[in-house]
């Protein structure tokens, strides 16, 4: 290895954990430790701060200092970084930072790896879409907050439109279905409770402390104790194992109830019937396989079954008036039951 490159391969390794011997370091490289001090002294050279540890446990260590040394990225970790950052929606706040970013990057890297990376530039596009905008000075805010445990008091408007102010001691920022959540214990409520990022206003971190409590699983916390996260709910059944149904749909959005070698049930749920409808046929379609509505909300008139029969009429409607030759084509590959409730 040349000099050049086994200096690069010490600084990587110096930032990837807290402490090396000097003997790990030495075989890690392949050198000497004679060699190794050498190469210790010539990044000492070009600014980078890297401490000598002593007694048992010691080495080597690269100190935080003042000024930002230069990243230090492998051949993955570049590429990865920079599918990450073309990947983001360019139409935030935060997307518009990533892109920024993204053209640091490139300046920075090796013209045998900005080649590389520049293919996955051309292969990546970023489609816009519905996630809520989210202001990454509100994000600070709340991120700050919970490590310094300082109280946070913001203005709320809740699902059914019902606004009001809320003190709460922030715990983690949780994203689930293209949202940002706050998992925080409610003072008022006297429980933990989750509140999208994108419905707080005049957030404000107080100087009043609070001392850490236990914080529940943030999955759990997030569909709440009796799964209500979205505004709907229906458990349906597909004709497939579960593997296959998982590999189509994110966790974030179902949760698996009950599971065979041919079938699996889960409970899914949106904030609109038809947006639902449309995602299980959608779904059924790509791993053709027929579905079942096993249960679905009584006091729904509008529930997941007459969403998925309004569907049903379009499409019908749409089939009727496409032409004579329709005797001649394919059959639909799967279509949903009706049971339960």
């Amino acid at each position: 290895m040349v000099t050049s490159q086994r200096i690069l391969s010490l600084l990587s390794l110096l930032e990837s954990r807290s402490v090396w011997s000097g003997a790990e370091l030495a075989a890690r490289l392949g050198v000497t430790e004679r060699t190794l001090r050498r190469d210790i002294v010539r990044l000492r050279g070009l600014g980078y701060r890297i401490d000598s540890v002593q007694g048992v446990g010691g080495g080597y260590r690269l100190a935080s200092g003042r000024v930002l040394p230069p990243l230090v990225l492998d051949e993955e970790e570049a590429i990865a970084v920079a599918a990450c950052l073309e990947g983001s929606d360019g139409g935030t706040l935060l997307g518009q930072a990533a892109r920024r970013a993204l053209g640091k990057l490139r300046k920075m890297l090796p013209t045998a790896l900005r080649a590389k990376v520049a293919a996955v530039d051309e292969a990546v596009q970023a489609l816009p879409s519905n996630t809520p905008a989210l202001d990454w000075n509100l994000l600070l805010t709340l991120a700050q907050a919970g490590q310094a445990h300082r109280l946070v008091r913001f203005g709320y408007q809740r699902r059914d439109g019902q606004a009001g102010e809320r003190t709460v001691e922030p715990g983690r920022i949780v994203t689930a279905g293209g949202c940002w959540y706050l998992l925080a214990f409610d003072r008022g409520r006297g429980d933990w409770r989750t509140f999208r990022l994108d419905r707080m206003s005049e957030v404000s971190a107080l100087t009043f402390e609070f001392q850490p409590r236990p914080m529940p699983d943030a999955d759990h916390a997030l569909r709440g104790d009796d799964g209500q996260r979205w505004r709907h709910y229906a458990a349906v059944r597909f004709g497939c194992d579960v593997g296959r149904l998982t590999s189509s749909i994110s966790a974030s959005h179902c949760v698996v109830l009950a599971s065979a070698a041919d079938e699996v049930t889960v409970q899914v749920g949106a904030d609109d019937w038809d947006v639902l409808a449309w995602y299980l046929m959608r779904v059924s379609y790509e791993l053709d396989v027929g579905f079942e509505v096993v249960e679905w909300e009584l006091l729904d008139p509008e529930g997941l079954v007459f969403a998925l029969r309004r569907w049903g009429g379009r499409v019908a409607s749409s089939l009727s008036s496409a032409g004579p030759n329709l005797e001649d084509a394919p059959a639909i590959r799967s279509e949903p039951t009706f049971g339960g409730q």
